[in-house]
């Protein structure tokens, strides 16, 4: 906070940003809505909002988990909007480890999640929110992820927080085979 001249009111106030906090309220957004956060530390998400094949690379760009491995694809919804959604299927498991007992070592290491209502081909989510929800899970279960809605930037930064979190503290466990 500084004391300076509002850049909108033109009196000697206390800044946030380069204006007041009455201003702030009048002109940025209602007053209790995070406007004078915002305006004094900018917004941590993204300015544009993304589609899914931008949610998809960002949410790998946040992940780190090692040698674990991840699917992710992008589907059609069914229905007669034909909108994007994500599905992300983690495997806690070492790359190439998981076809032994016909699949079932990496069906005793999973977890899948869906991320929907992104837009049409690509665009951006009509209402600016996404659902993430967790579809399945063979980890422990305080391994559990609840379902939030939030911006599709949010929504890749706890996932990606969340599986990489998993990735450091949960073992493989092997069921088919010996050792890794």
């Amino acid at each position: 906070m500084a004391t300076g001249i509002c850049t909108a009111c033109r009196r000697l106030k206390t800044l946030y940003g380069g204006a007041c906090a009455g201003c702030i309220d009048r002109h940025i957004g209602v007053k209790g809505s995070g406007a004078r956060r915002k305006a004094r530390f900018g917004n941590a998400e993204p300015a544009a909002p993304l589609g899914a094949p931008a949610f998809v690379e960002l949410l790998k760009s946040y992940l780190s988990i090692g040698d674990r491995q991840v699917g992710i694809r992008v589907s059609k919804s069914l229905g007669l909007k034909r909108n994007d959604d994500v599905y992300v299927n983690y495997i806690n498991l070492p790359k190439g480890i998981g076809g032994a007992g016909g699949g079932a070592e990496a069906e005793n290491n999973r977890m899948s999640f869906w991320v929907w209502g992104f837009g049409v081909d690509g665009a951006p989510p009509p209402t600016g929110k996404v659902k993430l929800e967790m579809s399945n899970s063979a980890l422990p279960r305080t391994y559990k992820l609840r379902g939030r809605t939030a911006a599709p930037a949010a929504i890749a930064r706890n996932l990606a927080d969340f599986l990489n979190k998993v990735a450091a503290e949960v073992p493989p466990h092997f069921t088919h085979t010996r050792s890794a």
